[in-house]
């Protein structure tokens, strides 16, 4: 547990470390809920990450991409024009 001056609390900070090919990665991930097990810590941000690329991918797909319509009907009738 560590004080964030930014965040103006505590947080639970954990540094996972895993191979990359032939060296050592890491990443710093942290929480707000100081009581999260770290095990936990990092299933909640694989499963992020996996929604996030889900989300990519979807929009890729759907040609979401390059749409600039903000209205609610102009991005309803993009997704209905694009090829699934």
């Amino acid at each position: 547990m560590v004080y964030s001056s930014s965040l103006k609390r505590n947080i639970k900070l954990v540094l996972p470390k895993f191979n990359k090919g032939n060296r050592m990665g890491h990443a710093l991930l942290y929480s707000t809920d100081i009581y999260l097990e770290a095990m936990t810590l990092l299933r909640y941000y694989k499963a992020r990450f996996q929604i996030e690329f889900l989300f990519r991918d979807a929009k890729q797909y759907t040609g979401l991409v390059h749409c600039q319509f903000l209205r609610k009907e102009a991005i309803n009738m993009q997704v209905n024009a694009s090829e699934l």
